[in-house]
């Protein structure tokens, strides 16, 4: 995975994360595990993953720079 997002942005590393590369693709990955998530209602996933989506979608809605 690491060897892909170099190629993709031309350097990646761990310990010096750029944010500014990942912020502009957050909605975009909210909406695509949105969808994902086939029964959004239901307490435990029924396959393999994580609804950490809400996690983030709820820290963007809480942030004093969000309108």
């Amino acid at each position: 995975m690491e060897l892909e997002l170099i190629s993709i942005l031309g350097s990646y590393s761990k310990s010096n994360l750029k944010t500014s590369c990942y912020l502009p693709n957050v909605d975009a990955a909210i909406a695509n595990a949105r969808a994902s998530d086939v029964k959004e209602s239901d307490r435990w996933l029924n396959q393999i993953g994580s609804r950490v989506y809400k996690l983030a979608q709820s820290i963007i809605d809480s942030s004093p720079n969000n309108p």
